[in-house]
């Protein structure tokens, strides 16, 4: 129950990235959730063998039709477990389970806030009350999304994992994106990936990148947003507003994203919060430099990646980002790192094996 299939959805990567690998003679996923969009992982999840049970939009916010929508699922299906992976309408429903067959309710913490705004992590945090009670198992993506969702609730960290296979660094990735997107093979491309939101701060980056321009002019600078959401077109303004929309570009979600990493010589991650932070593992596993703000979680910090603060100027930023594009980084490290840290697939996908399988897990 992650919410959505949409593939814009962190925590649906995150899933896909296990369903692909775990073995389906043993496990099967099945989806219940209240958002769907145009582009979503529907067909990739059909083709492995699972099933998404959807509510109507103009439904997702009565309590009594999700309630009789999981009901329903439940009875139709033998499930055994319930994995909850999100905080929305469907954790006030999560209390009427006593006469189904569900043994095991995992709740899975992603975040280390209910939302970045008051009333809404209220919101959240209501609607959420029942898991505290239903809950099982409780799993976080890191120590900080544990505490700060389950609060005093005992739970085991399980990282996410990534394909280094698919996301190393790879040279022939690298011209043929470069080529794809019209950047010279000289220029110095600043990446960042991630839904267009406050959170994941991109007009602050936009700033910080204007600032870049104006310290370091003997170098050709390039700035590379890869994602979607609703602050694309204010994006796009600040660049305009700033006369530097020939050295930003602005794409959509891609598919193959790890090939766009290739391309990229450094990232930036200044997210004001994150329960995990994917991407940052994701480039670092390329083996990218990563400029990241002080409120990303100890887990995705490698030797590679720079920590600076949220209260720090973007002059500040935009200083340690040029000094960082003058080291020499052997880009091929990258999948040995995140390997050694155990959050490849293989490691990954056995200890969700072990959390459907063993009854003490995490407890």
């Amino acid at each position: 129950m992650p919410g959505t299939v949409s593939l814009k959805n962190g925590r649906m990567h995150v899933i896909m990235n296990i369903y692909r690998k775990i073995d389906k003679s043993k496990f099967q996923f099945d989806f219940l959730v209240t958002d769907m969009e145009e582009e979503s992982f529907i067909d990739e999840i059909h083709s492995l063998g699972g099933k998404v049970y959807t509510v109507r939009k103009n439904q997702r916010n009565n309590f009594f039709i999700l309630f009789r929508k999981l009901q329903n699922v439940l009875k139709q299906n033998d499930y055994k477990i319930i994995h909850y992976h999100a905080t929305s309408q469907w954790g006030t429903v999560l209390f009427g389970l006593k006469k189904t067959n569900v043994e095991q309710v995992i709740i899975h913490s992603h975040a280390t806030v209910y939302s970045d705004s008051v009333i809404k992590s209220i919101r959240n945090f209501i609607m959420s009350l029942p898991i505290f009670f239903s809950g099982t198992k409780f799993i976080a993506v890191t120590y900080e999304a544990g505490k700060g969702i389950f609060l005093r609730k005992k739970f085991k960290v399980i990282p996410n994992s990534i394909d280094t296979e698919k996301f190393k660094y790879n040279e022939q990735n690298r011209q043929i994106v470069r080529q794809r997107i019209n950047i010279k093979n000289n220029a110095i491309v600043l990446g960042n990936v991630g839904r267009y939101s406050k959170q994941k701060s991109q007009l602050r980056l936009i700033e910080i990148f204007f600032d870049i321009l104006k310290m370091d002019t003997n170098n050709t600078w390039i700035l590379l947003l890869i994602g979607q959401g609703k602050l694309k077109k204010q994006l796009m303004d600040k660049t305009s507003q700033l006369g530097i929309e020939h050295k930003v570009i602005l794409l959509h979600t891609q598919s193959d994203i790890d090939q766009y990493y290739s391309a990229m010589d450094i990232f930036c991650f200044p997210s004001t919060y994150e329960g995990f932070g994917m991407a940052a593992l994701e480039a670092q596993s390329n083996g990218l430099p990563v400029a990241l703000s002080d409120v990303i979680p100890d887990a995705v910090k490698f030797e590679n990646s720079f920590e600076l603060s949220l209260s720090d100027s973007n002059k500040d930023w935009a200083r340690k980002i040029i000094e960082i594009s003058r080291y020499t980084v052997k880009r091929s490290d990258g999948k040995l790192l995140i390997e050694k840290a155990h959050m490849d697939s293989a490691n990954v996908v056995r200890q969700w094996e072990e959390m459907y399988i063993l009854s003490n897990y995490g407890k």
